[in-house]
């Protein structure tokens, strides 16, 4: 079981679990029934995120900087929790766009947190058009009157993800790539 100083891990495997190795059908038939799925994701850059939402800045110039209503190590620190989170294994073609409503929807929070706006900058513009508003379901003209209905009640168990237009697209997301059961022995 042993071939000197390491343990022959694969030897084990298959007298514990009667296959080989965590590569073989048999593991891949289980992963695939529990519903985890494991993997790295490729790099994921500041350039990525503005590319897909230029409004929370541009990087560019000679040298390149970055040039933003928040800190790049704010939006960075985003793009790494991201992507501690959000598998592309699982999220497939869809990984970049998951990626950068997770990240959009953090930095709309910090930006709404940061305080100091006042109702002209381009900040709180930024911020207002990421906040959560529902849809318009009837309105009115006589005495001004209108009715939303918001995804929040779609959304329920998501909690915070609810407070932005990018959190209510990463949550609904979120709902469709995590479907299924997940059965861990």
């Amino acid at each position: 079981m042993s071939n000197g100083a390491n343990p022959d891990y694969n030897s084990l495997l298959a007298e514990l679990w009667g296959w080989p190795d965590e590569g073989g059908p048999a593991f891949a038939t289980l992963s695939a029934a529990s519903n985890v799925v494991v993997g790295t994701n490729p790099p994921y850059a500041l350039t990525d995120f503005l590319g897909f939402y230029p409004q929370f800045g541009s990087y560019g110039g000679s040298p390149p900087t970055y040039t933003g209503p928040l800190p790049a190590a704010v939006i960075n620190a985003y793009i790494a929790l991201a992507s501690a989170s959000v598998q592309q294994a699982r999220w497939c073609e869809a990984w970049a766009v998951g990626m950068a409503n997770f990240v959009a929807h953090y930095c709309t929070l910090y930006l709404r947190c940061s305080g100091g706006l006042d109702s002209s900058s381009p900040t709180k513009k930024i911020v207002a058009a990421g906040l959560a508003k529902g849809v318009t379901i009837s309105q009115g003209a006589g005495d001004l009157s209108e009715s939303r209905e918001s995804l929040k009640d779609d959304l329920a168990g998501f909690g915070q993800w609810r407070t932005t237009a990018f959190g209510e697209q990463f949550a609904t997301m979120a709902k469709i790539f995590g479907a299924g059961g997940m059965v861990i022995y």
